[in-house]
């Protein structure tokens, strides 16, 4: 996708379009054009983080590091690197959100955001059981806390790195 990233992200979730919007809020906070960044939309499949690495590693200008909308798109884009012999994180750093069981796991261990899983499942739980019965429940919203765990798939820049970008 052109930079610009005003197309939805996939099939319309509300999970996706919060990332993206997330993701937007922190580009514009460490003084970078959102709408500067190009944006390559997945389907949340390690396949999709694949097909956008061969997307991202063709720009003519290739961006330092990438964020994955999720960690299997996140393991698909380094896998891919990996097979064009780029190499994570001294020439393309990568992140992910979930921090799911693989993350820790691949080589280097993935840069990922993790959500409280448990938390999520009980107050889902408990959302649903207090709607089971009434005719008008709606939509809910609720925002958890996250952490971002580094690990090695991201270069740690030196002030050196910084000021010659």
């Amino acid at each position: 996708m052109p930079p610009g990233g005003g197309e939805r992200p996939p099939g319309g979730l509300w999970t996706s379009e919060q990332r993206q919007a997330g993701f937007r809020e922190a580009f514009a906070g460490a003084g970078i054009l959102p709408d500067s960044v190009p944006v390559f939309l997945g389907d949340y499949s390690e396949e999709s983080g694949r097909r956008a690495a061969d997307q991202i590693l063709s720009l003519p200008s290739r961006p330092s590091a990438v964020l994955c909308a999720n960690d299997l798109m996140a393991i698909g884009f380094i896998r891919r690197c990996q097979e064009l012999r780029v190499r994570v994180p001294e020439d393309i750093s990568v992140a992910g959100f979930d921090d799911i069981p693989e993350a820790r796991q691949l080589n280097p261990a993935l840069t990922t955001v993790r959500q409280p899983g448990r938390e999520m499942g009980r107050a889902a739980a408990t959302l649903l059981l207090q709607h089971i019965g009434a005719l008008a429940a709606g939509p809910a919203q609720q925002d958890f806390p996250t952490q971002l765990h580094i690990r090695g798939s991201v270069k740690l820049l030196t002030s050196a790195d910084v000021s010659s970008k």
